[in-house]
């Protein structure tokens, strides 16, 4: 009798630790497939955040192509990242033919441009850089872009401006202190095809 109550003892301890270890098992199972999908799940929010964050400044671009170069384009066609500028972030929105630059804060475009297209022919050789110039300086007033203070500099560029061959005119306008801003007037479209904030993206300004 007393044989079999130790039996049965040892038996109810083999039992009672296989359950304790197995009960172990499934729970560390558990835990490493809880960690896996929490770390599933915030992969997943940083991706759709980031998804979110892409959508609102494709918006952006789409808006300021519209705007500035009064064309339309398909957000769809557009993709967009985070970049360095130096010290600060700014984010890069393009496609084969448009590239926009939005500040970090998304409350300012630094450079928008409309890719070079060849002229159709040899006409844009005659249109006039004084023509240029009058479209130049009505896209800065009317966009405010540079504020309402500023001096056009008639030498820098003077050199590809007098190039007949060359597509497009250059003009730099100083403001706010001697920041400078780049229209570019396209001779074959005869309209802006780009203007660029240099003291926003770190860009080469002219030299005086």
């Amino acid at each position: 009798m007393k044989s079999k109550k130790i039996l049965i003892v040892a038996l109810l301890g083999i039992l009672i630790f296989g359950g304790i270890k197995a009960y172990a098992q499934i729970s560390e199972n558990k835990i490493v497939k809880n960690d896996l999908m929490t770390e599933k799940i915030d992969k997943q929010e940083i991706n759709d955040n980031k998804e979110d964050k892409n959508n609102d400044v494709k918006k952006i671009a789409v808006k300021a192509i519209k705007n500035y170069l009064n064309e339309e384009v398909n957000k769809e066609s557009l993709e967009a990242r985070l970049i360095d500028l130096e010290n600060e972030k700014a984010y890069l929105i393009r496609s084969d033919k448009y590239l926009v630059l939005l500040n970090n804060d998304k409350d300012k475009i630094i450079h928008l441009q409309r890719m070079y297209e060849e002229p159709k022919n040899d006409d844009y050789k005659n249109y006039p850089y004084d023509k240029a110039k009058i479209v130049a300086t009505e896209f800065v007033n009317k966009n405010n872009i540079i504020g309402e203070e500023y001096t056009l500099l008639i030498d820098a560029g003077k050199e590809l401006n007098e190039n007949k061959d060359h597509g497009a005119y250059f003009f730099y306008f100083q403001y706010d202190g001697g920041k400078q801003c780049l229209i570019t007037v396209n001779k074959d479209l005869k309209k802006v095809e780009q203007f660029i904030l240099f003291d926003e993206t770190n860009g080469s300004k002219a030299r005086m």
